[in-house]
């Protein structure tokens, strides 16, 4: 074939075809815009909400009264036997426990021993319900570091009360051990005091409360003279006000 005389390139319609590209770009641009604020905006509301799964720990019960002064004399004696001697109203039934634990099994095999020696024991479950708290995505990481100390602390506690009831730490080192988590409040506190009024004030307030709470359950910790059951009652006591501040979230 000669192709001298063949024009094999077509010269193409360019106003037509310059057209449909505009009209193309310009509806892949605007679905591009869409999807990009849809992703923006799941990434903003993402950030504004702290979460915590829940958690559970086991209590080793060895009574159950309906009055809280029966709870309250029976609570005593368990203490004096180097237990927890915690006191739990639940629904108007007070709970008096020996020990916690955050293995189901280790609190079964307690409350076994305790059947085995003729008394009576059961195993009781604590449960820390889910939350999620909306906060502003500037104090996300003051907040939640807070929030988080609540249970590191609680489990800090559990660890000093199983090291001393093996003998491998004493009184002084819990001493040394507690003035340092009430150090640690008293930061996350002050942190909380700069960013008042920048959240929601019952956010606030309730989480203040609830540092209040705890550091004055450690305090009880402070001096050098400690029993066992004391550093078991105010784990007990932390449990409870992580407990309470949990459900307040919820």
């Amino acid at each position: 074939m000669n192709y001298n005389n063949v024009n094999i390139y077509v010269k193409k319609n360019t106003k037509k075809s310059s057209g449909f590209y505009i009209r193309m770009r310009a509806i892949a641009l605007a679905v591009l815009g869409v999807l990009l604020c849809v992703f923006i905006f799941s990434l903003i509301f993402k950030s504004k909400v702290f979460k915590l799964d829940k958690k559970e720990f086991y209590g080793v019960s060895v009574g159950c009264y309906a009055s809280e002064a029966t709870a309250n004399y029976f609570a005593s004696s368990v203490k004096n036997r180097g237990g927890c001697g915690g006191v739990l109203n639940d629904n108007n039934q007070f709970y008096v426990f020996a020990a916690v634990y955050t293995s189901k099994a280790d609190a079964s095999s307690v409350a076994a021993k305790i059947v085995e020696n003729g008394e009576d024991a059961s195993v009781y479950t604590f449960t820390l319900p889910k939350i999620k708290i909306k906060i502003s995505e500037g104090n996300r990481t003051i907040i939640s570091n807070a929030l988080n100390l609540f249970e590191e602390q609680l489990s800090a506690l559990l660890n000093l009360a199983v090291e001393f009831d093996n003998n491998n730490i004493n009184g002084n080192d819990i001493v040394i051990e507690v003035v340092q988590m009430m150090a640690e409040i008293d930061a996350a506190v002050s942190l909380f005091t700069k960013i008042m009024g920048e959240e929601e004030d019952l956010t606030i307030m309730d989480i203040l409360a609830a540092f209040s709470s705890q550091r004055l359950a450690l305090k009880q910790l402070s001096y050098s003279v400690i029993k066992s059951y004391e550093i078991k009652i105010v784990y007990f006591d932390v449990l409870l006000n992580n407990l309470n501040l949990r459900e307040k979230f919820s």
